[in-house]
């Protein structure tokens, strides 16, 4: 799923969210993404509350990746433990929605090809996020005991080299009724796509719901995937 994807993830963790993935919807894992040479890491802690902990240079789970590793297929991990200017980038809710816009800036200020959020919990369990500039992210639970090995691995389960380069150009995320109106939720994966959408004759862009993420409704009978199709937009199954 691309500039992720990981759709429905608009509302921030909540306490009953106690896994360590916490919003992270389930139609993103165990999606193949591209290999990438090297791979950035966010080291950050899901807490009590729900709410996402990052920069803790305290928290013993940041600690234990400040040494680079490689995962078991040898890909080359870098992990960071954030400065002034990665504070006010990236916050925990920015890993919750896993925010396109903001990893782009991070991954461009390390150039980076890939990023991955490791986030465990007070159990010690762990839930890996993949993500890659135009081909989206992905999410899996670390195996096993998780930790720093369990993380490495499912890095290397994510990576595997699926996925591609716009490879479609929207993903239906989500419906709902409102005033008598079926709408739908449309991830975009270009933001020129927005503008191509809002163009197409019998739709009605009625809000935004987050990064290139939009709210719609067909108001000429036909179904939704017929009028985007009929824009020559391609859908994410």
């Amino acid at each position: 799923m691309k500039h992720l994807l990981l759709a429905l993830m608009i509302a921030a963790a909540s306490p009953a969210m106690s896994a360590p993935q916490g919003p992270w919807p389930e139609e993103a894992r165990g999606l193949g993404l591209p290999k990438a040479e090297w791979i950035l890491v966010v080291p950050a802690r899901r807490l009590a509350d729900g709410s996402v902990s990052v920069w803790n240079r305290d928290d013993e789970w940041t600690g234990q990746w400040i040494v680079p590793r490689q995962t078991p297929a040898g890909v080359r991990t870098v992990a960071i433990v954030g400065d002034a200017e990665d504070r006010r980038m990236v916050d925990g809710t920015a890993l919750d929605v896993m925010d396109a816009s903001v990893l782009s800036r991070l991954a461009a200020k390390y150039r980076a090809p890939a990023v991955a959020v490791a986030i465990t919990d007070s159990r010690g369990e762990v839930a890996v996020a993949g993500w890659i500039k135009g081909a989206g992210a992905s999410w899996i639970e670390a195996s096993g005991a998780g930790g720093r090995e369990g993380s490495l691995a499912a890095m290397d389960m994510i990576f595997t080299g699926g996925g591609g380069e716009a490879s479609f150009d929207v993903a239906i995320t989500g419906q709902r009724m409102n005033g008598g109106w079926m709408e739908y939720r449309i991830e975009v994966y270009d933001p020129i796509i927005e503008d191509v959408i809002s163009q197409i004759s019998g739709v009605e862009v009625v809000a935004t719901a987050g990064p290139q993420a939009l709210v719609v409704r067909v108001t000429d009978g036909r179904d939704v995937e017929t009028a985007l199709r009929s824009a020559g937009l391609s859908l994410r199954n």
